[in-house]
This record gives C-alpha cells, structure tokens and sequence, in this order.
C-alpha cells in the first residue's frame, strides 16, 4: 500500500500567510536526483494546476456599497444559488463569482465554472 506524505506546518500555512513557498527543495534542477525524490502529492498537484481553466472574473454592473473590501469587482452582494447559477450558465470555463450568502447570514461563496 502506497501512502502519501503529510504536508509539513509550511505547506499548510500558505494559505493563511503571504509568506513565499518554494515547493522544491534547494538543489540543483539539472541533476537527475532532484526529480526522483519528490513526494508524489506534489507532482500530482502541479498536473491539476496545470489542467485548471484561467480564472475569468464575472464583473458585477451594479454597485455593491456592502462589498467587503478584499473582493472587487466580482463581488455581486446578496445573490441566492439560484440567481448565480443563472449568471453562470453563459460563462465559460473558470469564471467565477462572489456573493453573499442567503443561508447562513454574512457567510461568503465562491462559485467557480469548472467543466
């Protein structure tokens, strides 16, 4: 039975830190050792990256004055499931959206066109 390795306290942090992560250990690239010892979960990570769509914002046309300041322009306030699927069933792969949720109250969602 194959196990993948736990990611380090490093690796997790990067989502909560603007600290820059080097997923590859210091050494040289060109040496044929450099590639056979990474852990399998990173390669197969860089492939899925790889494969992703470019993310395309759905700009909001009206004025959202309750828009938290870390969204922009893809922020659409308070929108049900509903309506944003509506918005997203034109859209091409990786756009995507931000709305205020309906249920549970001052909750965020992220809705991503993927496939």
């Amino acid at each position: 039975m194959m196990s993948i390795p736990f990611m380090d306290q490093s690796v997790t942090s990067i989502a909560s830190s603007s600290t820059h992560f080097d997923p590859i250990p210091h050494r040289s690239l060109h040496s044929p050792a450099s590639t056979s010892s990474l852990p399998v979960w990173k390669s197969y990570l860089y492939n899925l990256q790889m494969q992703a769509p470019k993310p395309i914002p759905i700009v909001c046309r009206t004025p959202q004055p309750r828009r938290p300041k870390q969204y922009g322009s893809e922020f659409h306030g308070l929108l049900s499931r509903t309506d944003a699927d509506q918005l997203m069933s034109t859209a091409v792969d990786g756009s995507y959206l931000v709305r205020e949720s309906l249920n549970p109250p001052n909750s965020y969602t992220l809705a991503i066109k993927f496939n």
